[in-house]
């Protein structure tokens, strides 16, 4: 793999507690993890009856 290889992957549904460096532990088993970015998006939904 050349260094000009750029690779990303989405996680979804992760635990409201998970921190990048709980990916970075989990995917640094299998090769270099080089960033990680955990970002929450929080939905608000209103029912106007």
């Amino acid at each position: 793999m050349s260094d000009a290889d750029d690779y990303r992957c989405f996680v979804g549904s992760l635990s409201w507690n998970t921190t990048d460096v709980d990916l970075k532990d989990a995917f640094g088993k299998f090769g270099r993890v080089t960033e990680t970015k955990v970002y929450f998006v929080l939905f608000i939904w209103a029912w106007n009856a």
